[in-house]
């Protein structure tokens, strides 16, 4: 079994656009290190920014963590076990101090060396027991090239944190960062959109922004805004000199593209 959708987001007053590129390598990069980490699989894992937003969205992401199965290693085998195979008192204290049977004793061999090992499994905890303590810990790891410091000092970020979406399918993931709860609600374009969005299931998350004028991906605003600067183009009969580093610092500086046309007296 697998949930379908998890989403984070750290809502925030606007951030510089030159930070966004690389802190959503950063992201990506971390969150995959962590989950694996972490024990816990997924299917795929995207990372998308705004002036106001940074998410993270996995789909596919297993229930619980994988078992892990620790390996310890005992006495000799010798000392544990008689020449006519009969475990010895080391035997016994080994396997009762690792909570297995003696019957579950078996040989290992280290630089030419038997010793007793003892195989203990660890069931996985539920993928929500882990976010809660994950996520947190992976805002921590988000470090801009310049900081802000605001309600408590020992948490910083590009800009304050204003609201936290966390949510697996219809499940809040709780947790709180910078006195902020996280919570199922997210806010649309600042001038445009409704200011509070409450969603019920992850899988609403995108759409629902889209449906208050923010577009998430940032290479779907690309596309719209090099159509719009097309469709100017065809319009006006003529050809826009573009530089692709504005067009990068014009992604990260709107949440919904429109293209105009205007002139200077």
């Amino acid at each position: 079994m697998t949930i379908k959708n998890v989403v984070l987001e750290i809502g925030t007053e606007e951030m510089p656009s030159r930070f966004l590129p690389d802190i959503l390598e950063t992201l990506e990069k971390v969150a995959r290190e962590d989950l694996e980490a972490s024990r816990i699989g997924f299917e795929t894992l995207s990372v998308f920014a705004t002036p106001r937003r940074i998410v993270l969205m996995a789909r596919g992401m297993e229930e619980k963590q994988k078992d892990l199965v620790n390996t310890f290693r005992g006495p000799a085998w010798n000392a544990a076990f008689d020449a006519a195979g009969n475990p010895t008192r080391a035997a016994h204290g080994f396997a009762r101090s690792r909570g297995v049977s003696v019957e579950q004793l078996t040989p290992m061999e280290v630089d030419g060396v038997r010793y007793t090992c003892a195989e203990v499994s660890e069931p996985g905890s539920p993928a929500l027991k882990i976010l809660p303590v994950l996520f947190p810990a992976l805002i921590r790891k988000l470090v801009f090239p310049k900081n802000m410091y605001w309600a408590d000092p020992a948490v910083r970020f590009s800009r304050p944190i204003r609201w936290i979406f966390a949510m697996a399918e219809d499940k809040v993931i709780p947790f709180e960062y910078g006195g902020i709860k996280s919570g199922r609600t997210t806010s649309g374009h600042r001038f445009l959109g409704t200011k509070t969005i409450t969603i019920n299931d992850a899988a609403d998350f995108m759409n629902s922004l889209r449906d208050n004028y923010v577009i998430l991906d940032q290479e779907e605003r690309r596309k719209k805004m090099l159509s719009g600067i097309s469709a100017l183009e065809n319009e006006l009969e003529g050809v826009v000199e573009l530089d692709p580093e504005i067009v990068n610092e014009n992604l990260y500086l709107v949440e919904y593209p429109v293209h105009f046309f205007g002139t200077f007296d």
